[in-house]
């Protein structure tokens, strides 16, 4: 079981409205206001983890990115010992 920080819990509060607001809105319209009213954290905090807009949109998909690879990883490695014991 992971325990997040609340540095963490905010971050992962400011990704979940961002993917919802990516499902109706294209990226360069997203702003740090609709964000902030998204995800019921102060701008206070927005600036508290991210430097600006360009710095989170870095941080969550490299966070997507960094999921995705540890999804990966255990099914290559599964499938390469299996192709090794053919």
């Amino acid at each position: 079981m992971t325990i997040l920080t609340n540095k963490e819990k905010s971050k992962h509060t400011f990704a979940q409205a961002f993917t919802t607001l990516l499902q109706t809105q294209s990226l360069k319209s997203i702003s740090i206001t609709n964000l902030v009213a998204h995800s019921s954290l102060t701008r206070q905090t927005f600036y508290r983890h991210f430097q600006d807009k360009d710095d989170f949109v870095l941080w969550y998909f490299t966070q997507r990115i960094n999921s995705s690879l540890q999804n990966i990883r255990p099914c290559c490695i599964q499938q390469g010992f299996q192709q090794q014991l053919e």
